[in-house]
């Protein structure tokens, strides 16, 4: 249900990798997804953007640490509204 991977030089592809190689199930059960101080920039935050939007993290809330990270502020927010508007559904 969670996942951290902080410090670990993950970039936009590490991204893709994780979303890919995670099975449906974890994918759907994951809560908690750490990837502070990475090398993760807006392409990045938009896969996961995407992803929560699109229904594949549906357990994934707003304790979502993405600092550290040269994403923009517009991206993180993006992610963070995203991650918003999941726990909403989930209540």
């Amino acid at each position: 249900k969670r996942l951290f991977l902080s410090h670990n030089r993950i970039c936009d592809a590490g991204v893709v990798a994780l979303l890919d190689n995670l099975g449906a199930a974890e994918l759907k059960q994951l809560e908690l997804l750490s990837l502070r101080n990475n090398q993760i920039t807006d392409a990045g935050c938009a896969t996961l953007t995407a992803a929560i939007q699109g229904g594949r993290l549906p357990a994934l809330r707003v304790k979502y640490p993405m600092a550290g990270n040269p994403a923009s502020a517009e991206a993180r927010q993006a992610l963070h509204d995203a991650l918003v508007a999941n726990e909403a559904r989930a209540v």
